[in-house]
């Protein structure tokens, strides 16, 4: 039988000891993550939000997804009294990467908003124009070879190539603001809803430069986006398909999934994981 004793000399240094210890293990983590950037891939249904949290806290959020799930979703990883965002990114004006944007404009400050500036009919593209209008958010009309930059991170506008500001396209999704997230030794490739189109131009005008660990993959793994050659040329370790359980587009497609898994590219679908978190201080990343 073990008999032991600790006099109170002794179980007081050792409570202090493990005090000691404690707070330094909880110093580390919480040094960790307030060096850390944050990137949060929204279950937002059928659609496609993703929120960037810099290490020095400001909020980048990219589409807002298909309905006011976004308001709950923010509410979750930000204080219920930071009422500002640093900076809106909308891909491209289809409802299912619009509309919660639209509720995040009524709702926070947005400092500046990054979109094509296309030319779109729908009703809900019409109110996020009259939200355009009526705040003082300062837009800027995304191009290939701006840079949106922080003391430790910076955002690359790789797509469209030129601007299309009050174009009427044929297909919206064909330009895509495609944008690349680099911070220390990772890269985030933020895709939208590019095509094949899209990523032959991409692949043409950045070649190598398009090299990522993360990619968020395109048009919600449908079988018009992630070719080959664009697969090979990213070369990501990690794909994140935002998508809706059971939609009725058949999204993602299983030719795209046999893609990725032919090349060992680990696969996150919110459908099956709920919101996914990657966090980066750098170095190593987190999932």
């Amino acid at each position: 039988m073990l008999n032991l004793r600790i006099s109170n000399r002794s179980f007081v240094f050792w409570c202090l000891l493990l005090a000691i210890a404690n707070w330094f293990v909880w110093a580390e983590i919480s040094g960790f993550y307030r060096q850390s950037l944050e990137v949060t891939f929204f279950d937002v249904g059928q659609g496609d939000a993703i929120m960037v949290k810099t290490p020095e806290r400001h909020l980048i959020l990219i589409d807002g997804g298909p309905d006011d799930t976004i308001l709950g979703k923010i509410g979750q990883i930000i204080p219920f009294w930071r009422q500002h965002i640093d900076l809106v990114v909308l891909t491209h004006p289809h409802a299912d990467h619009l509309y919660g944007l639209i509720q995040i404009l009524d709702r926070y400050q947005v400092d500046y908003i990054l979109w094509s500036g296309v030319e779109c009919l729908d009703s809900v593209c019409q109110l996020w124009k009259n939200e355009l209008a009526k705040g003082d958010s300062e837009i800027i009309i995304a191009q290939a070879g701006q840079r949106i930059r922080s003391d430790s991170m910076v955002l690359d506008v790789l797509y469209p190539l030129t601007s299309y500001y009050r174009y009427l396209p044929k297909d919206h999704n064909d330009i895509s603001v495609v944008t690349k997230l680099s911070y220390g030794n990772h890269a985030f490739l933020f895709t939208g809803d590019i095509t094949d189109k899209g990523e032959k131009e991409i692949i043409l005008a950045w070649g190598n430069y398009l090299s990522s660990n993360i990619m968020k993959v395109a048009h919600h793994g449908s079988i018009s986006s992630s070719q080959e050659d664009f697969l090979d040329i990213v070369h990501p370790e990690i794909a994140i398909i935002q998508v809706g359980a059971n939609n009725k587009y058949g999204h993602p497609a299983q030719e795209t999934i046999d893609k990725l898994i032919s090349r060992s590219i680990i696969i996150h679908r919110t459908d099956e994981d709920g919101d996914i978190k990657i966090i980066s201080n750098g170095l190593n990343y987190y999932e």
